[in-house]
């Protein structure tokens, strides 16, 4: 668990995963060059529970803190946390029974948001999509559209981490990376239909502070894999939309000389010409648009996960 300036929620953090139902667990955490009362908590919980171990960060940053976490951890089965959530009492257990059924799987279960603010729309509807993947077992179909496993809420054996290793080249976003990195990988994401991580919405959450999570870094990640993953030179490349998503995509393959056809809903018609298509739709609004869309791909035999996906 990587940990910096999180002491107002920390205790709590750190009592929900002395309440689990698991008891058998260790809890590595790292402080990452904390200012406030973090590291003096953490040491509080170690002197009272074994389980607890504290390590200082070697060099700033969450990547080098999980690997740094990593390497100190002695567990068969790995679970991160984050140091202002919470988990639900039987986050472990559940996971774990998933897990050890597949070795090659990871496991990953609900997650809600909660804050003493309202939540705003866009975070609600981010938890809804995460959770709508683990209704529909539909992970690798949608993992261009967003990160499908919530950075916190996944729990595998420990030599899936170790035959990616997910956090030595400190790539950003590093929970995205690392879902590209098990699907190369081959591995298995398995849901269950229990909501298995608590997720705190605060103005200080990283992925609200940190430049290294804004969309620049995570379209770059995501057109990076699919390049590595999905293209290949006898395809044609597809981008659908005029949007800012279409001109972030149109710039990356712009830059990376990789030829590609623009097309907008005006004249969608076009795709039935195009041969062997690779579609990456910009456009994702409401109901209606994207069901008269997903139709004309179908019409088209583009398969979501195959041919066409969301970005």
């Amino acid at each position: 668990m990587p940990v910096k300036n999180a002491a107002p929620w920390l205790v709590d953090c750190i009592l929900s995963i002395q309440n689990q139902a698991f008891t058998d667990w260790q809890l590595v955490a790292v402080d990452d060059f904390s200012t406030d009362q973090s590291l003096e908590i953490l040491n509080n919980f170690s002197l009272r529970d074994s389980r607890i171990s504290v390590l200082q960060n070697k060099e700033a940053g969450i990547t080098n803190a999980l690997q740094l976490a990593f390497e100190n951890c002695s567990g068969t089965y790995i679970s991160r946390m984050d140091a202002d959530d919470l988990m639900p009492p039987k986050k472990l257990e559940t996971l774990l029974k998933i897990a050890s059924q597949n070795h090659n799987s990871v496991a990953t279960g609900k997650v809600k948001y909660f804050s003493k603010h309202p939540i705003s729309a866009g975070y609600l509807t981010y938890q809804n999509w995460l959770n709508q993947r683990v209704d529909f077992a539909d992970f690798h179909q949608h993992v261009f559209r967003e990160c499908v496993l919530a950075s916190p809420n996944w729990l595998t054996h420990r030599k899936n981490i170790e035959s990616v290793a997910p956090f030595t080249n400190h790539v950003y976003p590093e929970d995205y990376d690392l879902v590209f990195r098990w699907i190369k990988n081959g591995n298995e994401i398995i849901g269950v239909d229990e909501e298995t991580h608590l997720w705190r919405e605060h103005k200080k959450r990283t992925s609200r502070t940190s430049e290294l999570y804004n969309q620049q870094h995570f379209f770059k990640l995501k057109l990076h894999w699919f390049l590595r993953l999905k293209f290949t030179s006898d395809k044609n490349l597809v981008v659908f939309g005029d949007n800012s998503k279409a001109k972030i995509c149109t710039t990356f393959f712009t830059e990376k000389e990789i030829s590609f056809i623009q097309i907008t809903k005006n004249n969608l018609h076009q795709l039935a010409t195009i041969a062997n298509p690779l579609v990456l739709c910009t456009v994702f609004t409401d109901d209606k648009t994207n069901a008269e869309i997903e139709n004309f791909y179908a019409q088209n035999n583009l398969v979501l996960g195959e041919s066409w996906w969301y970005v």
